[in-house]
């Protein structure tokens, strides 16, 4: 690591890689030389998969405007999704399929 700069978030989710669905609890995002991307830096995002008994994990390289765009893109659809009573949408979208 070139910059030194990373920081080790703690989330709750899941991830899919070529084996299936696991379990995540952290995602580790770096600002570096990227390994396989073509940008002189780049934000790192490394998803570990911890529950497996082998090493195993998914990267995502950004380049940095990309990485702005997806946070901006992340917080208008947590706005959208917060003005949403989830509940009672998708009871009526579920309604609708049947």
């Amino acid at each position: 690591m070139c910059t030194m700069i990373s920081k080790t978030i703690p989330v709750k989710g899941s991830a899919k890689e070529s084996e299936g669905w696991f379990d995540i609890n952290t995602i580790n995002i770096s600002y570096d030389h990227p390994f396989e991307a073509d940008l002189g830096y780049a934000i790192n995002l490394d998803i570990p998969n911890q529950s497996s008994k082998r090493f195993s994990r998914i990267i995502l390289e950004l380049s940095p405007q990309s990485a702005s765009a997806l946070i901006e893109g992340l917080q208008q659809v947590l706005a959208s999704g917060r003005t949403i009573d989830s509940h009672s949408y998708c009871s009526s979208q579920k309604r609708d399929l049947l």
